[in-house]
Order: structure tokens, then sequence, then C-alpha cells
């Protein structure tokens, strides 16, 4: 409705204009033609607009049956992904789109095209899964409690609801009250999960992607993101739910956990773009890897 003709003049507003998708090439800019104006964290930070922040990246190992399920799903996925690229014309970037794209060819009503697809789908399904699942990101949160518990809010990012609950259950353990949100969840229900985070019955919330966008959580200075994304529009998406400035001068903290030579792992180019932008705001960012010491993590985490 927005884009419908009929209008004079017209502002769009936005902190995330980037898409997985083609919708910016083939709509936004179309339409607005150019943006007028941008704000980076820099000048967000020096008009205190948002809170100071430090980024911790803490790199973990699979487990040898997690690193075999890996191997094999990405040999399958790459050999694949070529197929659907150089015979059957997907476009190899923006990612979003060729998954978008991957998906309606599995609906096909060619069975060659629809296999290939739909076995794509698996084995990238498969290799998210057991990044996002890792026993090993598991034992790192359990590491991390003491900087959950220093909190006064943490929000936990997931890519499924088990992981999610697992998170949780994990934490639980650690006399960390927490709750899982979820999709399928009654709107009553969230809000009660919403109104507890506030008032600090619950000490953590965490959920796969219901809270990336359009929802209004109540404010946290902790992110914990225990599965992580190729887009960056997610990513600022999450940063977003800590970074919006309190009536206090706290820092807000962001832990991303990864699985070493993965597609999560910065050193193979992951979050390449968002990190340059960081980086640029001149705040800690900071790289703990699996052998370093877990309390250097904890104390970098904490208010």
């Amino acid at each position: 409705m927005a884009l419908e003709p009929g209008f004079e003049r017209r502002l769009g507003l936005t902190a995330t204009y980037e898409r997985d998708d083609n919708g910016l090439e083939e709509y936004l800019i179309p339409y607005f033609r150019s943006v007028v104006y941008s704000v980076d964290y820099g000048e967000a930070l020096r008009d205190e607009v948002i809170s100071p922040f430090r980024i911790a990246f803490i790199g973990v190992r699979f487990f040898p049956e997690e690193q075999t399920v890996y191997d094999d799903a990405s040999a399958k996925a790459s050999r694949l992904r070529n197929i659907l690229i150089h015979k059957f014309g997907l476009p190899a970037e923006p990612f979003g789109q060729f998954i978008l794209e991957c998906h309606k060819l599995a609906k096909s009503e060619i069975p060659e095209v629809s296999r290939i697809a739909a076995f794509y789908l698996s084995a990238f399904t498969k290799r998210r899964a057991v990044m996002a699942e890792s026993r090993a990101k598991l034992e790192i949160l359990r590491d991390l409690a003491p900087a959950i518990k220093e909190a006064k809010h943490t929000i936990l990012f997931a890519q499924t609801k088990q992981a999610a609950k697992s998170a949780i259950a994990t934490l639980g353990c650690e006399g960390i009250r927490g709750a899982v949100m979820s999709s399928d969840m009654r709107p009553d229900a969230r809000l009660k999960v919403f109104a507890d985070f506030e008032d600090g019955t619950h000490e953590i919330v965490a959920a796969p992607r219901l809270l990336d966008e359009g929802i209004d959580v109540p404010a946290a200075d902790l992110a914990i993101i225990l599965a992580t994304s190729r887009s960056r529009r997610q990513m600022v998406q999450r940063m977003g739910r800590v970074l919006r400035r309190k009536a206090e001068s706290d820092v807000a903290r962001i832990a991303i956990l990864y699985v070493e030579d993965t597609a999560e792992d910065p050193d193979h180019g992951a979050h390449e773009d968002f990190l340059e932008e960081v980086l640029d705001a001149d705040e800690e960012v900071h790289t703990f890897r699996p052998n370093d010491p877990r309390e250097n993590a904890v104390d970098f985490l904490c208010p």
C-alpha cells in the first residue's frame, strides 16, 4: 500500500534498508531512487541515539560426530548449489534470493528440478541445524552463566525452538530463570513472558527468530546469539534489541557464538560487511578462541 501511486511526497524510514531477496533492487530503489540520509553506528553513538557496546565473538569446535554431519551436509549442499546455479540458472547472490528461488523450484512439476532443489534445502537445513544446536555451544553457554547473572536482562537468539529450549534448560541448571518464546504461542502467553521478563521473574528470554523484528521487546543489556546468520540485516536487527538508549549509561554487550572453520567463522568471511560497519564506530570487538580461558569472555561481557 505504501508504494502505490497517488502520494505527492513520502518518507521511508528504516533501521535495515537492506533485504535478503531482490526487493531492494526491484521495488525500493526504483521507487525512492536514492537514500537521502543514513546514520551509521559512529554517528548514532556521538548523538547518543544508541548505547555504547561491546561485541564478543566466542569460538567453539564441533564434537567429532557433529563435524562428520557438518562435513557431509556441506559437501552435498555445495555440489547441489553449483548444479542449481549453473544448470538451472538460479542467482548466486544475494543468497536470500537464491534460497527463495530454490524453494520455488522445490515445488516445480518437473521431477529432476524439484528433487535437486529439495535435496539442496535438506542439506542446507541439516548443516545449519548442526551449527545452531551444537553441544559445544551449550557448554560455552553454561560457562557464560556468571555474565548472564550480572546482566539486568538477557535475550538469546536461537535458530530453532529446540535450540532455544536446550539453552534455557542448560542455564536453568545454573540457577538462571528463563523462558522460551515461539511463534506458536498465544498472544496473551507472549505478553505474560514479556511482563515476567521486564519485572525480573525471568532473567533471560530465548526465541527462534521471533525476536528479530516486529515485536516490541523490553530493554535488555546483554544479547547472546547462539545461531549466527549470513544476513547483515538480521545481525543489525538483533543488535538493535540491546542498543536502544537507556536511562542509565549502561554498555550493551553482544556475545556471538560460532563454530570454528564453518560458515559462521569470521575468519572465513562471516559477517564481513557487518564487522566493517561496527569497527568504524571504534567500539570494542574481541574474538575469543576455543582454547582461550572462558573467564576472559565472562569478564568482557560483564557490566
